[in-house]
């Protein structure tokens, strides 16, 4: 037996009483069946349910490969009692979902999200962890924002501002009178968040951050937009509710 572990992203009907599962592991995103999952009652019911990490088994097929053996690593019980951690952390996986595929380094991928939603499961500042998981996979994207020089020119000094629709820096050269320089604080708060490590964010460091969530969020959809043409659904759902 081979045991293997991920995290549930997105879980969908399969034929009579099964569901197709989509998890995320260090090699990567693959699709199991779990048979009778659809059932409440049934063993395999909680093997099916997005947001969930499990170690497991499988057993290859011509078709999807059938999870055989289960066992929960970690329920996230925590955020599954907060709406707004849940909110949070179904952006995450929603996004991860998406691009899981496009990023090249799978094994970092999945050690980022793992380490992510332990930190939203027992922090306060879900919100703020919420903001970091988007903004460092923009670099696993390859289209991480440039922040140190001119994105045009790679000149290191007089820089102006931040102009998005360049995805970087411009130094005084460089700027156009067309371009469109993002607000300096904002900027100031989203290379914080997307230049340091996970380790340097205890709960005393961010509790020293002003509330800035909406404005940095603003930044990040537009970002997300703007260079990879994403937009959430899970957070127009959330947004209704």
């Amino acid at each position: 037996m081979i045991v293997r572990e991920g995290i549930i992203l997105k879980s969908i009907d399969y034929k009579d009483y099964s569901k197709l599962i989509y998890i995320i592991g260090p090699e990567g995103l693959e699709t199991l069946i779990v048979k009778g999952a659809k059932k409440p009652h049934s063993k395999n019911f909680s093997y099916s349910q997005p947001l969930t990490k499990i170690s497991y088994d499988k057993v290859e097929t011509k078709t999807f490969d059938i999870l055989t053996t289960g066992l929960i690593i970690n329920n996230y019980t925590t955020i599954k009692e907060s709406f707004d951690k849940t909110k949070y952390a179904y952006q995450i996986i929603e996004l991860t979902y998406q691009f899981a595929n496009h990023i090249d380094d799978k094994k970092l991928l999945y050690s980022f999200l793992d380490e992510i939603l332990e930190k939203i499961d027992v922090s306060q500042f879900a919100n703020i962890y919420e903001l970091i998981f988007r903004l460092k996979l923009l670099y696993l994207l390859g289209v991480g924002p440039v922040f140190s020089r001119c994105i045009d020119c790679q000149a290191k000094d007089n820089l102006i501002g931040f102009v998005l629709e360049s995805g970087g820096m411009k130094c005084h050269n460089c700027l156009e009178q067309t371009d469109n320089i993002y607000n300096d604080e904002t900027i100031k708060y989203v290379k914080s968040l997307y230049l340091m490590k996970l380790d340097q964010m205890t709960e005393e460091f961010l509790n020293q951050f002003p509330d800035i969530y909406d404005q940095v969020n603003h930044f990040i959809n537009n970002y997300y937009q703007y260079f990879l043409g994403y937009q959430s659904k899970v957070s127009k759902v959330f947004k209704s509710l």
